[in-house]
C-alpha cells in the first residue's frame, strides 16, 4: 500500500512539474503569454498542448506539444527535457534558436519536428533518441 501510495504520488507530482514548466516557458516566451494567456485557469486547456492518461489511476502527463508556426521566438526550454512521456515535440516554422541536450531525456519521443527555424546548433546528444 505503501508503494502504490508513493507511486501515485510521483505521478501527480509529474503533472504539476509539466504545468510549472509551461508556465515559465510562457513567461519567457512573448508569444506564448499572448496565446496561453489566462487560459489555463479558465478552460483547463493550453493550445498546443495535448495531456494523456498514463496510468491507471487516470494520472495525467504532457503527451504532445504542437506549436507549429506560432512564431516562437528564444530558445527550446531545457525544462522540457522533464516531460517523460512526451511521445510528440513539433515546433517547425517559428523562429527558435536553440535546442538544449537536456531533451535527450525524452527517452519516448517518437515524433521531433524543428524544420524551418533559425537553429544555430543541434546537440549531439539527441542522436541517442531511439524512438525518433
Amino acid at each position: 500500500a505503501e508503494a502504490a501510495a508513493a507511486e501515485a504520488a510521483a505521478a501527480a507530482q509529474g503533472i504539476r512539474d509539466d504545468v510549472t514548466s509551461l508556465v515559465a516557458w510562457q513567461a519567457a516566451c512573448p508569444e506564448l503569454r499572448g496565446l496561453w494567456d489566462g487560459k489555463w485557469e479558465s478552460s483547463g486547456t493550453w493550445e498546443g498542448i495535448s495531456f494523456g492518461v498514463v496510468d491507471d489511476r487516470g494520472n495525467q502527463r504532457v503527451m504532445h506539444i504542437k506549436l507549429g508556426a506560432k512564431g516562437l521566438t528564444g530558445d527550446v526550454p531545457a525544462a522540457l527535457g522533464g516531460f517523460n512521456a512526451l511521445t510528440v515535440l513539433d515546433l517547425r516554422d517559428n523562429h527558435l534558436t536553440s535546442v538544449p541536450a537536456a531533451l535527450e531525456k525524452l527517452t519516448a519521443l517518437t515524433t521531433l519536428v524543428l524544420a524551418g527555424n533559425h537553429l544555430t546548433d543541434f546537440p549531439v546528444e539527441l542522436g541517442g533518441l531511439t524512438a525518433l
